[in-house]
């Protein structure tokens, strides 16, 4: 059995609609629901819940991007 999946669902032109970008949104944002339905519950603030989710984002965009250069492109150093 060969996997071979076109990874684009949806073609807008200049825009692609990935399967596994998606998740990776689904994923934070049930992640984001989650954490705001438990910050209710141990009164944490909003602000300090928003503002540590930013945090984790930019931090995924960036240690992906650094693990994907080290496992998958090391030449670039």
């Amino acid at each position: 059995m060969i996997w071979n999946v076109d990874p684009v669902i949806i073609d807008f032109g200049i825009v692609q609609l990935r399967y596994y970008g998606i998740c990776w949104m689904l994923g934070l944002f049930l992640g984001l629901w989650m954490s705001k339905k438990t910050s209710i519950v141990q009164s944490i603030p909003d602000k300090k819940l928003d503002h540590l989710f930013l945090i984790i984002v930019i931090s995924i965009v960036i240690f992906a991007h650094l693990v994907h250069l080290v496992f998958y492109e090391p030449s670039s150093f």
